[in-house]
């Protein structure tokens, strides 16, 4: 089952909700600032979708960040960055066996939809 990550609030994350409930695709969905994320799932998700993708670095989140922060970033660093400021994923992330993606927009859901294609779903 496809597991969704994101913030409840989020009109990006309600957008792709809605949409996987019509396309009638099973997934469970977990909040990021009321889940355990670990420092093994925000690395493998960077190594899957790279940094430049799972960063938002459009919002209020990271422009907020002291200029002293942003700099010299490494793999290291961005994780412990990301588990101390969750809203700084780009969302929602889709994650499920051998895939993951992070955004909704017009890509996102032309991949998802190939992606789920492919995939067997229970019927009903």
């Amino acid at each position: 089952m496809m597991k969704i990550f994101g913030l409840r609030n989020c009109n990006t994350c309600i957008k792709a909700l809605k949409w996987l409930r019509q396309s009638k695709v099973d997934f469970e969905y977990f909040d990021i600032r009321e889940v355990q994320l670990t420092k093994f799932q925000i690395d493998t998700w960077a190594k899957i979708v790279g940094w430049d993708k799972l960063v938002n670095k459009r919002g209020s989140t990271w422009r907020n960040l002291p200029k002293e922060i942003k700099e010299n970033l490494n793999n290291e660093k961005l994780v412990r960055l990301v588990l101390t400021h969750r809203a700084l994923i780009k969302r929602p992330i889709f994650v499920d066996s051998g895939i993951v993606i992070s955004g909704f927009s017009i890509e996102q859901e032309n991949i998802l939809t190939n992606y789920f294609k492919g995939v067997k779903r229970p019927s009903g």
